[in-house]
């Protein structure tokens, strides 16, 4: 039996090398990551925007509007592996062309506000099991532009988008240890406003194409 203790050791060292060394890729091969994108409400959420400005004489003006809210929500479904450093990412966006095919208006990517940003950083983290986070994706107030809601915003990209529109976004959600797939949708929006969930959900449509 002494003569086996040596070996054992050896072994032991051995094995933890190995996982020194290759146990990232270990569990990425056991145990994948899998993030996926899906719409929170396809007919988004009516709540109240508040803004102030000033103005050119300098006074403090305020405007409360009632607006629709669209959300998506990134799901973790692994079964084990946490997922650092997530962020949601608008990867391309296109609008309707005069042939009616889409046409490039900005690229990515650009990271999406999580909803109540206040609360939480930047990356966040999502658990295993199917944890989830949600972001703001845009907004639409009566007779104003559909807007993105995005944490930077560079200026050759085009966030504001006046009705009636036929739009097409690409979005992906990314952490530390992998991506999810390309996520495609079209969102069509005549112009009309209406405080009714399912007379908004005829003004404005979200079409989910799939993943790329």
């Amino acid at each position: 039996m002494k003569l086996l203790i040596p070996g054992i050791a050896a072994a032991g060292t051995w094995a933890a090398v190995m996982v020194a060394l290759f146990g990232d890729w270990i569990r990425a091969r056991l145990f994948p990551l899998r993030l996926g994108l899906e719409l929170v409400d396809g007919s988004g959420d009516l709540t109240f925007q508040d803004r102030s400005w000033i103005d050119d004489s300098g006074e403090r003006q305020q405007r409360r509007a009632k607006a629709r809210y669209y959300y998506v929500r990134v799901r973790n479904t692994a079964r084990v592996r946490v997922a650092h450093d997530v962020q949601i990412m608008l990867m391309d966006l296109s609008v309707e062309g005069p042939d009616g095919q889409p046409q490039v208006r900005g690229r990515g990517p650009l990271p999406l506000i999580w909803q109540h940003q206040q609360l939480y950083p930047l990356l966040r983290t999502v658990g295993a099991a199917g944890d989830e986070a949600v972001a703001n994706f845009f907004f639409v107030l009566e007779s104003k532009p559909l807007e993105f809601m995005l944490a930077l915003v560079p200026n050759n990209f085009q966030h504001r988008i006046d009705p009636p529109l036929k739009i097409w976004v690409t979005l992906q959600a990314r952490a530390a240890e992998g991506v999810s797939k390309p996520w495609r949708l079209q969102i069509a929006w005549n112009g009309k406003w209406h405080e009714g969930s399912a007379e908004m959900g005829d003004n404005l449509k979200i079409r989910v194409l799939g993943e790329s």
